[in-house]
């Protein structure tokens, strides 16, 4: 029997995505992009209301697997950058060049963790903590990514 532990250890682990042998975080993110799918084409023009209930449940996942792991921020928990790459897909111009190049900046700034993402991390603690500094991440991307789109349109008006 499946219980609600073993649903929250692998929405943790991304469907498994955490597991991958090398760059977990990164199979994680790509992970991001079914859940954007998935949810834009259940319910486009509520997608935020399902989005919040899988963050709500990615601090649940978190918080089982610190208590099972031990470890504060396990490599192998990827929901946090699926979650969070899912709502920078929602937030931009659907095309193929933004979907690649939100993912190299959102596995840019995840890894790099650019102020005050770090310090976040450094201070905060538990599953909501392991959530937000991706979502932060999301927002440096979100920020690159419509600065290009400002001074595209500057440089070369319609």
């Amino acid at each position: 029997m499946i219980t609600s532990r073993d649903l929250k250890r692998a929405y943790a682990y991304g469907g498994g995505l955490g597991l991958m042998p090398f760059a977990p975080g990164t199979w994680g993110t790509l992970g991001g992009y079914l859940i954007y799918a998935l949810l834009i084409s259940v319910t486009q023009r509520f997608y935020l209301i399902p989005w919040f209930g899988l963050f709500y449940l990615g601090i649940l996942a978190s918080e089982m697997m610190i208590e099972t792991l031990g470890a504060d921020d396990d490599p192998s928990i990827v929901c946090d950058e699926a979650c969070a790459y899912a709502l920078v897909l929602y937030l931009m111009p659907f095309s193929w060049p933004n979907i690649i190049l939100s993912f190299a900046l959102f596995r840019l700034f995840d890894i790099w963790k650019p102020w005050p993402i770090r310090s976040f991390e450094q201070q905060a603690r538990g599953g909501f903590a392991i959530m937000f500094d991706d979502i932060l991440a999301g927002a440096y991307t979100l920020l690159v990514l419509w600065g290009f789109f400002a001074l595209y349109l500057l440089l070369y008006p319609a």
